[in-house]
């Protein structure tokens, strides 16, 4: 990334840390907790998972509506709307990326759940590694796509999540 893709990037990282953590809300944690005390799982991931989904489209509706007037009024860089847009596709894989995890740690099953962390750096450094020769011209677009990297390093890391869950019920 170029000194100035870095700046705007630097920019957008609080704020996608922020509606990370808006966008999971705690669930994940409870899960884990919820899943290791109980026998039967069925309720309690139902819940989690009707709670994150009201949860993420609330969140994202704002987030669409908010991001123009956020970017002009507090940050005063409208330059940033497509950067804060990039993050908006990451709420979700990261509330369902978070809801694997924390059913697979209640289970107490943390290498599976840690190796899916690996699958998403690698996923999210190839994505950047494939593309980034074709937008190293525009700073905004190289920012957005390493907003990007992270959306498809949590697919893959759901991707990884889902197959390994596969394969061990059978």
């Amino acid at each position: 990334l170029s000194s100035e893709a870095i700046q705007y990037y630097s920019l957008t990282t609080p704020v996608l840390g922020f509606l990370m953590t808006l966008s999971q809300f705690g669930i994940p944690g409870a899960l884990t907790q919820m899943i290791a005390s109980r026998k039967k799982a069925q309720d309690t991931i139902a819940a989690a998972i009707v709670l994150s989904l009201i949860n993420n489209f609330l969140l994202i509706v704002l987030c669409i509506l908010g991001i123009p007037l956020y970017a002009r009024i507090v940050l005063h860089q409208s330059v940033l709307i497509p950067v804060l847009y990039a993050c908006v596709p990451l709420l979700p894989m990261v509330m369902l990326s978070g809801l694997c995890k924390g059913y697979l740690i209640g289970r107490q099953n943390m290498i599976l759940a840690s190796s899916s962390q690996i699958t998403e750096e690698i996923v999210r450094l190839l994505f950047l590694w494939f593309l980034s020769p074709f937008f190293s011209s525009n700073p905004i677009l190289m920012a957005s796509f390493a907003i990007l990297s992270q959306t498809a390093g949590e697919i893959g890391s759901c991707i990884h999540l889902g197959f390994a869950l596969i394969l061990k019920q059978r």
